[in-house]
């Protein structure tokens, strides 16, 4: 490779150097593309593990209110609950 390299003329040899440049650079820059995506999931991972978190956090609370709620609601003032609507022969 080092033999076949500097038996080029110099024009030669700048334009191999130049194409080895320009190749380096598309791959840096993709390989900069996928880590930044990676590092965007990442954190919307995040995101989402916390209002999780929050949420079950509310969930005595949530769980509380509905017991209330439901011992104070009158039986006769529940909604019948509806048939479903026969299905037509």
């Amino acid at each position: 490779m080092k033999h076949f390299f500097f038996s080029l003329k110099p024009r030669e040899r700048f334009m191999a150097l130049a194409a080895l440049l320009v190749a380096a650079t598309l791959w840096s820059t993709g390989a900069w593309e996928r880590v930044q995506g990676g590092w965007d999931a990442w954190r919307l991972l995040e995101e989402d593990a916390l209002a999780q978190k929050v949420t079950l956090a509310k969930e005595r609370e949530v769980r509380n209110a509905t017991t209330l709620a439901m011992a104070t609601i009158r039986p006769s003032s529940s909604p019948k609950p509806s048939t479903p609507p026969a299905k037509p022969a």
